[in-house]
């Protein structure tokens, strides 16, 4: 802007001392005169345009400097909102898979114990059924002795002490023997239980 300034104020003067000091006809001068006032009324406007304009851009400058600092901040803000949202949700992702863990090897513990005790009940209904067989050889040589005094003559039918140990072992063979066949039922219950 300067360098116009400059020349257009040495053409200016420069006109002025070739107006005075040559002989130019009145309207000439005159033409060149407005001509020169116009030029010159152009230039300042244009210098007043080229400030305003100059302004603008260094508001616009400001507003965009402005939103600049605006955005990085909110780029900071943003990145740093998303890194505690990874870390906690990978301190919850570790939490649960330490408790998925912790649950797992207590259902395993447990499972471990059930199948303990199933192998346990199914060696206490063997040994029951094992129990249970060997009750039927004395049942059945008691219950052939007595059918054997029954048959005796009739004239023999005293109270004897034989007879009477014979009754008592019968009896305390077929109460076991009912006992152990409530135990396995009471065992087979138990498994079914278990086995559920």
């Amino acid at each position: 802007l300067r360098t116009t300034m400059r020349s257009h104020q040495v053409a200016a003067d420069h006109g002025r001392t070739n107006d005075m000091n040559a002989t130019i006809p009145a309207h000439k001068a005159t033409t060149a005169r407005l001509h020169l006032h116009e030029t010159t009324r152009n230039e300042m406007n244009r210098h007043q345009d080229a400030n305003r304009l100059a302004q603008a851009g260094s508001g616009r400058e400001e507003k965009a400097k402005a939103t600049r600092d605006d955005n990085q901040m909110l780029i900071a803000k943003c990145a740093k909102a998303a890194e505690e949202a990874v870390n906690k949700t990978e301190r919850f992702l570790q939490d649960r898979i330490a408790e998925n863990q912790q649950m797992r090897r207590r259902l395993e513990g447990e499972i471990r114990e059930t199948k303990a005790k199933v192998d346990q009940t199914k060696d206490t209904i063997s040994e029951t059924k094992s129990k249970i067989r060997s009750l039927e050889e004395p049942m059945d040589n008691a219950a052939t002795c007595a059918s054997f005094r029954r048959q005796r003559a009739t004239r023999e039918h005293i109270h004897d002490p034989v007879s009477t140990k014979i009754q008592e072992h019968q009896m305390s063979t077929l109460r076991a023997h009912q006992e152990l066949v409530a135990h396995h039922a009471q065992e087979k219950a138990n498994l079914q239980e278990l086995m559920e």
